[in-house]
């Protein structure tokens, strides 16, 4: 796609002059937004048997929250890509992907609080299966934050690329 992007400056504009920095930058995003999904995936491979000991209570507490996390920053792609693909401005509001990260960020702490207070937590392994608890679970905490930035750069990048919607009040 970048080798595309280049071929773009040796191309004949009638209109105006095209800028490829706002594409070139939302090309980039989006290879680190993929890098960080990947470091999710591996993370919440991890930590979860570890941390809630496959209770299915606690899994039943965090689904919700993880899956409005996960619709909030698919909605979000969802209409970045429908406003590239079509060439419309993008709405000035999108679903918060930061609010439903915090919220599932802090469920799992409460969650983890809760088994501490209830000594459900046994970690397979004694101190050493704990600490890698806690690494997995900062390397997923870590990644899900990458990935709601560099989703808030995509939304202004492709806001750039494409515009942003004004709010039309009734008179």
């Amino acid at each position: 796609m970048r080798e595309l992007l280049e071929m773009t400056r040796h191309e004949i504009r009638v209109r105006a002059p095209f800028d490829p920095s706002p594409y070139a930058a939302a090309i980039s995003s989006c290879e680190r937004f993929l890098e960080h999904i990947v470091e999710v995936r591996q993370a919440s491979l991890y930590f979860q048997p570890f941390l809630f000991n496959g209770s299915e209570e606690f899994t039943r507490k965090m689904v919700p929250v993880r899956r409005d996390s996960v619709a909030s920053i698919l909605m979000n792609l969802y209409i970045l890509a429908g406003a590239l693909r079509a060439k419309r401005p993008v709405p000035r509001y999108l679903p918060s992907a930061a609010a439903a990260r915090k919220k599932l960020l802090d469920r799992m702490a409460e969650i983890e609080k809760e088994c501490e207070t209830e000594r459900i937590v046994r970690p397979r392994s004694g101190m050493r299966g704990r600490r890698w608890a806690d690494v997995y679970q900062y390397a997923y905490s870590s990644a899900l934050t990458d990935i709601v930035e560099q989703l808030e750069l995509l939304q202004r990048y492709t806001k750039a690329i494409t515009g942003e919607m004004a709010l039309d009040f009734p008179d």
